[in-house]
């Protein structure tokens, strides 16, 4: 029997009932062109879920990739490029057909008008067929690092006015440290504050339309690039750490002789706009564990490092830091 589902609300409690904890042990398919940022909260259980999707840059969000084959989701993420039909199968409760790809924007109630039909004779779709011509791949941690890179630099050179959805959440540093460490990172430094030099601001002007950059730190050939994630702190001269924050890098400005005379360093690597709610930071920033890493690790190491890549060290000191701090947090709390 074919049912007609005529909104996007209808729609989606369809999806909600065939995706339910109940059906779980049975197989589930969903092929979508693209895959929203909250996707991860549309359907109730993703568990062995069989996910394809287009990874379009700006359409399917990566960082949702990531978190929907990880724990408690533990879906089966593939990726197939150019894949543009929505086809929701369940091995013995039927199929849905809709114009909905898996996103709040097509499955909300408010934004886009979507339909659907719901079949309940799962044997009319060959979904074998159907998977076995497409060219999928799975998720993999380098192609998931290049997707997550274009989403950032894409999003980051929309207007404003169009990232009006609130801030996604970031993880805690324990998360990423146990996450595949994805997206990378690296440190920057600083003792004052001061404006990027004047070659710098009239590059941002002239070549990127920017009147007045977001932020900026002073760096060394080789150590940064476009794209790279930056944690920025100030280190004082009694080697405290204060003011830390992230920084995404949208160009490295070479700058002019007498600026390196004046300024004592050779670049500068800058972050245009603000930080829109589609950028995700590899995790957020706690300053008290921070402050007590840099204290263990050693200043002095810091600022005499050439490589800004932290290093293991530095990393398995931050989260025995972070670890401790939200020890101390919970004994506080239930004190």
């Amino acid at each position: 029997m074919i049912t007609i589902l005529p909104s996007a609300t209808s729609v989606h409690e369809k999806l909600r009932d065939l995706f339910d904890k109940r059906t779980r042990g049975q197989r589930r398919v969903a092929l979508v062109a693209y895959i929203g940022r909250d996707a991860d909260k549309l359907l109730p259980d993703f568990r062995d879920v069989e996910v394809y999707c287009w990874p379009q840059t700006g359409a399917t969000d990566p960082y949702t990739l990531d978190e929907l084959q990880r724990p408690p989701h533990d879906a089966k993420v593939r990726l197939v490029d150019h894949l543009h039909m929505k086809l929701y199968w369940v091995e013995r409760e039927g199929f849905v057909i809709t114009s909905a790809n898996l996103s709040r924007r097509a499955l909300g109630d408010t934004i886009q008008e979507e339909v659907g039909i719901f079949c309940n004779d799962p044997s009319q779709v060959p979904i074998d067929t159907i998977i076995g011509r497409l060219k999928s791949r799975p998720l993999q941690q380098a192609e998931l690092r290049r997707l997550q890179q274009l989403h950032d630099e894409y999003w980051a050179n929309v207007p404003r006015r169009k990232l009006n959805a609130p801030a996604r959440r970031v993880l805690g540093f324990s998360e990423w440290y146990e996450s595949g460490r994805s997206p990378q990172w690296k440190t920057g430094w600083f003792d004052a504050d001061g404006d990027e030099s004047p070659s710098t601001a009239r590059a941002a002007r002239d070549m990127h339309g920017v009147g007045t950059i977001e932020d900026f730190i002073p760096c060394s050939p080789g150590q940064l690039a476009a794209n790279d994630w930056v944690l920025c702190f100030r280190l004082d001269e009694d080697d405290r750490v204060s003011d830390p924050s992230w920084l995404r890098v949208d160009f490295i400005k070479n700058l002019t002789r007498s600026e390196v005379r004046i300024g004592g360093y050779r670049q500068e690597a800058v972050q245009l706009r603000p930080l829109g709610s589609e950028h995700r930071p590899p995790f957020r920033i706690e300053l008290p564990p921070l402050r007590k890493t840099v204290a263990a690790f050693g200043a002095d190491r810091i600022r005499a490092a050439r490589r800004l890549q932290p290093s293991g060290q530095f990393l398995e000191l931050l989260m025995q830091e972070t670890l401790a701090h939200v020890g101390r947090r919970r004994r506080k709390a239930d004190a």
